[in-house]
């Protein structure tokens, strides 16, 4: 008697995937994560800058606020400072970064009582990554900037 057609689409007791389409399955998988890879480290990397911005803000926010309460102005720092600063010596106001992350000050910066602040720009930086520049500005707000390479 010949086998029919409905006898071969029975369900056999070794059913299961093949050699081949798991092969299939895995290249797809491998090829998916190679393009995504490389967007997620990016994205990643915008999180830890927009985590550092938004503390950063925090901190001068706090320093504002401490100089208009105590009605004193209070002289910024920002991570580690080398040697003495020029000028009237005034409380100093610090603000701490991550490990590994430098900030640098164009100008010394004054929290005044009045809650204004000495405009400036910080340029933050960390070895491997790309710097991040902001801007104070006199309501002690930081805003990043993009400068040119």
């Amino acid at each position: 008697m010949m086998p029919t057609l409905a006898s071969r689409l029975r369900p056999t007791a070794q059913s299961g995937y093949s050699l081949l389409e798991i092969m299939i399955v895995l290249a797809i998988m491998t090829v998916s994560v190679s393009i995504m890879a490389p967007r997620a480290g990016a994205a990643l990397d915008q999180v830890v800058v927009h985590t550092i911005q938004f503390d950063l803000q925090r901190q001068v926010s706090d320093l504002r606020r401490r100089a208009f309460v105590n009605q004193t102005a209070l002289d910024l720092a920002i991570g580690p400072q080398e040697g003495e600063r020029p000028g009237p010596r005034l409380e100093v106001g610090a603000a701490s970064l991550p490990a590994g992350w430098e900030a640098r000050l164009e100008d010394r910066v004054q929290l005044n009582p009045n809650g204004l602040c000495t405009p400036t720009r910080i340029h933050l930086s960390n070895l491997g990554k790309r710097p991040i520049d902001l801007s104070l500005t006199e309501r002690c707000q930081l805003i990043r900037y993009f400068s040119r390479p």
